[in-house]
């Protein structure tokens, strides 16, 4: 102990022998060491991390001021950190910072450097807590800077400064919104009521967020419910719109709300739709729903060449349902297999009407025959040129299959066969396909 107070008194004097300390060099400093942000997710440190819309992060920054025996007097430092105001905002210290003043985007610590008299650096820390701020307050921003300013000051008033700055990403979120439609059997009816549910995300916190739903054409849907209550939305043109407030990232909103289907519906209507819109300040999000109208739609597919031609093609013309052309010898047979499919929602029965046999000054060229079955089976060629012969009442998917079979009487010639399907008391086909068939020689 008497060893260390002898040094003591050695020391100071000499010290003081040097004058003035400079506030640079061998009499201090103010060399920051770091400077980043943190954040703790799930109770874990997240160094430097995109920074998250409505959560708090911290921004530390440490810097040297004084060696061992380098500010022997009054040495004052001063530690600043400057921020993007318009990012975040300063949260709330919970430990005393010396000199601490806080202002709009500005933070520092101020205080004197205790006299060094032992060994080893002294260093002036200043961490101070941010809220990000909300994504609709943001305005798309993003990135996030921050700078720290150093300066140390000596008894002579002259200042050692020290700068470093960062910028941080802002998290990039994920806007979603989706709306789906609710009826049984999955088709809008004439009449009868749909359900219908719109849900979004924000993927950040936000404090103020649109939802709005374009509803459905009201010349074919009137609103019944729109999610009445105290959230209950405002009905202004067609269009439903909620107002969302102090949204956390992982909330989903779900809103409900129904429409009374017209009666009739035309036949051309097939199907029926609603828009959603999710707005955040500069940023939106749209998603269509759909629900099909119930319509009849049978389908025709004809055999041609090992397979069959003309599925998922509903033309009253035929020109793309075209088998593949027959060539047989005067005498023999072409067959064809049609298939009759109802591709419609709700079970049908549809009318199938032919071409009768072909006939030249009297006498009979080709010779047509219907059966109704894909082999053996009745002849019902009378009912099918007659455009009356019916499948029965087909379920959704089910299909009927009939033949055609085609016998020329002379060769050398080329003829065309129509096959049409039709709802039962229309007469405009609605499906159509044909088959080619020429007879060569003997």
């Amino acid at each position: 102990m008497r060893f260390i107070r002898w040094v003591m008194a050695l020391a100071i004097p000499f010290a003081c022998v040097l004058g003035t300390p400079k506030a640079n060099g061998a009499y201090g400093e103010a060399k920051i060491e770091s400077f980043y942000a943190v954040e703790k997710v799930d109770g874990s440190p997240v160094f430097n991390p995109a920074l998250r819309p409505g959560h708090e992060v911290s921004l530390l920054a440490s810097t040297k001021t004084c060696g061992a025996y380098q500010c022997l007097g009054d040495y004052s430092y001063k530690l600043e950190i400057t921020f993007d105001s318009a990012v975040a905002e300063v949260g709330q210290f919970t430990e005393n910072v010396p000199g601490l003043q806080v202002g709009a985007g500005a933070v520092s610590s101020q205080a004197f450097v205790p006299d060094t008299y032992g060994f080893g650096w002294q260093r002036a820390t200043l961490n101070v807590p941010l809220k990000i701020r909300p994504l609709d307050q943001l305005g798309g921003i993003r990135e996030f800077h921050a700078h720290c300013h150093s300066e140390l000051t000596n008894p002579a008033n002259e200042k050692s400064t020290g700068d470093m700055d960062f910028e941080l990403p802002i998290f990039e979120s994920n806007l979603d919104v989706g709306v789906l439609a609710s009826a049984e059997g999955g088709a809008a009816r004439p009449g009868e009521e749909v359900g219908w549910t719109v849900f979004a995300t924000t993927g950040a916190d936000t404090s103020r967020a649109t939802l709005q739903v374009k509803l459905p054409d009201e010349r074919y849907a009137t609103l019944v419910d729109g999610s009445p209550g105290p959230d209950a939305p405002v009905v202004s043109h067609g269009k439903l719109t909620w107002t969302l407030t102090d949204l956390k990232g992982t909330d989903l909103v779900l809103k409900n709300f129904r429409v009374k289907m017209a009666d009739p519906l035309p036949d051309d209507l097939q199907t029926i739709a609603a828009t959603g819109l999710l707005k955040v300040a500069h940023k939106s999000k749209s998603h269509t729903g759909s629900i099909p109208v119930p319509h009849p739609h049978p389908d025709l597919l004809v055999s041609s060449g090992g397979g069959f031609v003309g599925a998922g093609i509903v033309s009253p013309t035929g020109k793309k349902e075209i088998a593949q052309r027959d060539d047989v010898a005067s005498g023999a047979t072409a067959s064809h297999v049609i298939v009759i499919r109802n591709d419609g929602f709700e079970a049908h029965d549809f009318d199938v009407g032919g071409d009768p046999s072909l006939t030249k000054k009297g006498a009979t060229t080709f010779d047509v025959k219907y059966f109704d079955a894909e082999s053996g089976g009745a002849d019902v060629t009378a009912a099918v040129t007659a455009g009356t012969w019916s499948t029965g009442v087909l379920a959704h998917a089910e299909e009927r299959r009939i033949r055609v079979e085609v016998t020329p009487a002379v060769s050398k010639t080329t003829a065309t066969i129509s096959v049409a399907v039709r709802l039962p008391g229309v007469g405009k086909p609605v499906d159509l396909v044909k088959m080619r068939v020429r007879a060569v020689a003997n």
